[in-house]
């Protein structure tokens, strides 16, 4: 049932987001065919340029290290590459021209393209007439002038055909050219994609916006739970980049940020996002992170983020792709805590594996695109904006499980506080010291233990009669305190404390020696013996049932078992024999005894 609840609030944020983005989604532009072009040329005869607008793919002439002019120019040795295409500027190409031919256009009619926007500078002319740039393009790469805006571009032919001649040059990028999608199509159903693109992406920016303040707002109310601090963070780094990537609103709403800064500001907040979410997934799944990797994580962030900040744009963006492909490695890791998070029952791990899936997948999509191994498009936005709602619910159900818990206890106080009595009261008549007995589980305390031990041991060494101990730790303990609070686990202990006392003999001395960790000093007891009692003894912690109102669980343990032998000279060499067994109980998977002598061969 519980499952089924979570898919169900899944599918709810999945349909919202479908709903609010349906104009955009639906509409002909955002999943564009293809107009393909046979050795430069594009006929349009055949096109439905009133309904629909296509992406142009195929062969377009290129030109490199050349300008070319922009009517009558016949070249003899004409190249192709295929669209989008770009150069590395490490092969020497820092301008170059593209060339394309139009038939079957309707003289008179008003055609438009959609640009994103080339590296790093352009100017597009159509029949010889400029009718967009970007920057300032040079054949000198220091009198390049950068910029960073996706462009919308019309013009009305005169006869059925068209020139169109780009030129492109850069002085800051690795790479050059047009290295995204170019649209064509009538002027009108340009303009609406336009506009409903602008929307989309305010969309976006404005949900996760004030999804950010929303839980500002919620840390400051509730500072000591840092996955809060961690997600609000990711949020504000995800804001930013998200005014600098897609349409770029950004530097349409700051007219002071240039394009070396709009662009540096976008780069730099990828490694913050990075630290953020991996930050609010350790948080979320604390006893399964592997704390090594995590912080060689970060330290690989913080280099990236001086590099972005200290070099040449070219340098930077060379220097990317390996930061990428550490983001992937991690991003899978963080997928796999998740899911093991799912095995181990851990509250909100289905839904943060549900949207965590989809921004993976997109995170991909985008770290292959930016590659320019795949020619699909960025839509991390789309993905964070997803990630976001199904982390926002995962901090909702922590909200929602703290609020219902404490009033459980409210309510339960006062039969709280009367059982308790009860039970000081049994132990009073039942331990003539109290000093000798820990406070909550009523069990021998450590000092108790150790005394006791040493007795038991003099009498061994002038008797010589058998004696063993026993060593038990709750397995993934920390997990419960992490997930339900530190009352249930307190709860937890009480109740695996009856179930040793109420399973052992009344000759055995039953303590708690620290933390979730126990001590059976079993009187006249073999090793043989020792660890088949251990054994009924991990059966039965096994099979306890807790429910509470935050959720049901089970709860296993560990057994080290060792007895006095002759090597034995103290009490504490003998634990930690045990102590060693308890290890590789541990080791080996827990809920499973294992005595010194196994260790000892």
């Amino acid at each position: 049932m519980k499952i089924k609840n979570t898919l169900l609030i899944f599918l709810l944020f999945a349909s919202t987001i479908a709903l609010l983005l349906r104009p955009l989604i639906n509409f002909q532009g955002s999943f564009s065919p293809a107009a393909e072009l046979n050795s430069g040329v594009l006929d349009v005869s055949t096109l439905d340029l009133d309904q629909v607008i296509y992406q142009l793919t195929g062969d377009i002439e290129i030109y490199p290290n050349t300008f070319i002019p922009m009517r009558g120019f016949n070249a003899e040795d004409i190249k192709y590459g295929a669209m989008p295409f770009t150069w590395k500027v490490s092969s020497g190409v820092t301008h170059a021209s593209y060339r394309l031919n139009i038939t079957g256009l309707t003289p008179g009619k008003l055609y438009g393209f959609h640009l994103m926007d080339a590296l790093t500078a352009y100017d597009f002319y159509v029949n010889g007439e400029k009718i967009a740039s970007l920057g300032v393009p040079s054949t000198e790469p220091q009198l390049t002038i950068s910029e960073a805006k996706v462009k919308t571009a019309f013009f009305r032919p005169d006869t059925n055909t068209a020139e169109v001649v780009i030129h492109v040059s850069t002085n800051s990028s690795h790479l050059m050219g047009i290295w995204q999608k170019t649209l064509f199509g009538s002027a009108s159903l340009i303009h609406q994609y336009e506009v409903a693109s602008k929307r989309s992406d305010a969309f976006m920016i404005g949900a996760i916006f004030f999804m950010t303040l929303y839980l500002w707002i919620l840390f400051f109310i509730m500072r000591e739970d840092k996955a809060v601090l961690y997600f609000a963070l990711a949020c504000t780094f995800v804001t930013v980049k998200s005014l600098f990537a897609g349409h770029q609103l950004g530097f349409e709403l700051y007219s002071f940020v240039n394009y070396d800064m709009g662009l540096r500001i976008a780069y730099l907040m990828i490694p913050g996002i990075a630290v953020s979410f991996m930050k609010f997934a350790s948080e979320c799944f604390r006893p399964l992170v592997t704390s090594r990797y995590e912080w060689f994580f970060y330290l690989a962030s913080v280099i990236q983020a001086f590099l972005i900040l200290l070099l040449p744009q070219r340098w930077y963006q060379e220097t990317f792709i390996v930061y990428q492909l550490l983001i992937f490695v991690s991003a899978a890791m963080i997928l796999f805590w998740a899911l093991k998070g799912i095995w181990l029952h851990i509250e909100g791990a289905i839904i943060y594996t549900l949207g965590y899936i989809v921004f993976f997948v997109v995170a991909i999509n985008d770290i292959l695109y930016s590659m320019l191994l795949i020619k699909t498009g960025y839509y991390l936005s789309m993905g964070l904006f997803v990630l976001i709602l199904s982390q926002a619910a995962v901090l909702a159900m922590r909200l929602h499980r703290a609020l219902r818990t404490e009033a459980y206890l409210k309510l339960n106080m006062e039969q709280l506080v009367i059982s308790r009595t009860q039970e000081l009261e049994s132990e009073k008549n039942k331990f003539e010291n109290l000093s000798k007995v820990d406070s909550l589980t009523h069990l021998f305390n450590k000092g108790y233990l150790m005394e006791t031990l040493q007795i038991e041991l003099e009498g061994y060494k002038r008797y010589n009669g058998a004696l063993s101990i026993l060593m038990i730790d709750l397995d993934l303990f920390k997990i419960v305190n992490d997930t339900y609070g530190h009352m249930i686990g307190d709860e937890v202990l009480k109740k695996v404390s009856e179930v040793l006392i109420e399973h052992s003999r009344r000759s055995d001395i039953v303590g708690r020696f620290g933390g979730e960790e126990f001590l059976i000093i079993l009187r006249f007891t073999s090793l043989e013996d020792a660890i088949r009692h251990a054994e009924q003894l991990r059966k039965q912690v096994e099979a306890i049932e807790f429910s509470f109102p935050a959720g049901g669980f089970g709860i296993t343990a560990s057994f080290g078992v060792a007895a006095v032998h002759d090597g034995i000279l103290d009490e504490k060499q003998l634990i930690h024999e045990a102590d060693e067994a308890l290890y590789q109980a541990k080791e080996n998977g827990r809920n499973r005894v294992v005595s010194s002598k196994e260790i000892n061969r």
